[in-house]
This record gives structure tokens, sequence and C-alpha cells, in this order.
């Protein structure tokens, strides 16, 4: 029996001030707001991802494998006193 590939899929939608309002509203009594933010509620993220010689990453990527690791260098705010090294 051949296992189904499954792909990500992502939905996104356009909101107006009026309704962003309204959802973070309510969404701020059931989520914590994220520590890397600053005081507007915004961050940048810069994010480097590793792959090997044979490109085993982005061939998986590609497969549509879904259990693969992945490592990733990334930092918050354009400061590099902190610097995360990830395996997602």
């Amino acid at each position: 029996m051949r296992k189904k590939l499954r792909f990500r899929h992502e939905l996104k939608f356009y909101v107006n001030y009026h309704q962003y309002y309204l959802i973070r509203h309510r969404l701020r009594f059931l989520l914590k707001r994220d520590p890397h933010t600053d005081e507007s509620g915004e961050y940048h993220i810069r994010s480097v991802y590793f792959d090997d010689l044979f490109n085993k990453a982005l061939q998986e990527k590609q497969a549509g494998i879904e259990n693969r690791h992945k490592y990733r260098a990334r930092l918050y705010n354009k400061s590099d006193s902190v610097i995360h090294l990830e395996k997602k």
C-alpha cells in the first residue's frame, strides 16, 4: 500500500483594520504575547536553513516527506547577541 503524499496548505485572508482590531482583542485573552516582540507587538526574524552536500533537505521537501530533519540558525530583531540554533 502506497502512502498518499500530503502537502501543507495555507489559506491567507485580507482583513480590514476593524476586523483586525476585533480579532486581536478577542485573542489576547487566549494567547500569550511572543517574548521576542517589541513595544509595538512586532519583531523581525532572520533565518538561515542548512542542507548537506546532496541537498537531502530540499529533496525530502520536494518529495513531500513529512518527518524531516531541518536545521536552522535564527535571530530576532536584527540582533546577533543571541543566535538560536534549532533542529526542527
